[in-house]
């Protein structure tokens, strides 16, 4: 279960990374006076943009209703196990 549960943390970071980094450059691109700044920024965001529709798309694809139903059912069993060793 351990590395299913990795695996999706990492492949939902990744996109949370992209999330942030879109937000903190646009507040970036806010503060910025500097034409070259703004320009490198602006690139940079566009850079972040693309990188998080990939992320969110390989997530998509990774993350199926079979995927889904095996981990929910993973859970379910090692609960059951759990509460059996618990009385």
């Amino acid at each position: 279960l351990y590395p299913q549960i990795a695996a999706l943390q990492d492949k939902l970071g990744a996109v949370n990374d992209h999330r942030t980094a879109i937000a903190q450059i646009g507040r970036w691109i806010d503060e910025h006076q500097d034409e070259q700044v703004r320009e490198y920024l602006q690139f940079r965001l566009a850079v972040e943009q693309t990188a998080l529709i990939e992320s969110r798309d390989a997530f998509l694809a990774w993350w199926t209703a079979q995927r889904e139903r095996e981990l929910r059912a993973e859970f379910a069993a090692l609960h059951s196990e759990a509460m059996s060793h618990a009385t």
